[in-house]
């Protein structure tokens, strides 16, 4: 393999590693509060991290490098498709990229914080599992399994327009879908 390709790995490894750990502690931040403040925190890390892979320059070189014929041991050429395979989707606009990242955060804030009418009150996800998994009154486990489907009359329009987004930029990219 040339120390390039091997070079540029291991950098992306270091540049990567705290973007991707940054991003995934906001993610369980807000899966704990649900809070506006630490939404956006979070849109702000996701987009940190994927703006790497928004590098079109970068792409280029990664492209050529999958293409040419250098000798790669299994592992190496692994890590390379992978890093190749996150750039793909993320060749976007950066304001569509932006975007398509607060609407996937918004979804899944609306999951970690939906609370469902059950009983003449709200319940958690949590709680409906319990239920589920406890509950000898069939009637009363029926209700809870309805009520932890009601997520997603919230979520579904979002989604929608989440799909039909990522849809219209892979057709721009080149794909089907």
């Amino acid at each position: 393999m040339k120390p390039e390709i091997l070079d540029y790995i291991s950098h992306h490894e270091t540049t990567v590693a705290p973007l991707y750990k940054d991003y995934n502690q906001k993610f369980w931040d807000l899966s704990l509060s649900g809070s506006e403040e630490r939404e956006r925190a979070l849109v702000n890390a996701k987009e940190r991290y994927l703006k790497i892979y928004n590098n079109r320059e970068e792409f280029r070189q990664v492209r050529q490098w999958m293409s040419s014929p250098a000798k790669m041991d299994p592992i190496e050429s692994r890590q390379l498709k992978v890093i190749h395979d996150t750039f793909v989707p993320n060749q976007i606009e950066h304001d569509v990229l932006r975007d398509i990242v607060e609407r996937e955060t918004q979804i899944e804030n609306l999951f970690n914080t939906f609370r469902a009418s059950f009983e003449g009150g709200k319940a958690s996800d949590n709680q409906l599992r319990e239920i589920l998994r406890s509950e000898k009154d069939i009637k009363r486990r029926r209700s809870a399994w309805e009520a932890s489907k009601q997520v997603g009359h919230e979520i579904a329009p979002h989604l929608l327009e989440l799909v039909t987004i990522r849809n219209r930029e892979a057709k721009k990219l080149g794909y089907q879908d």
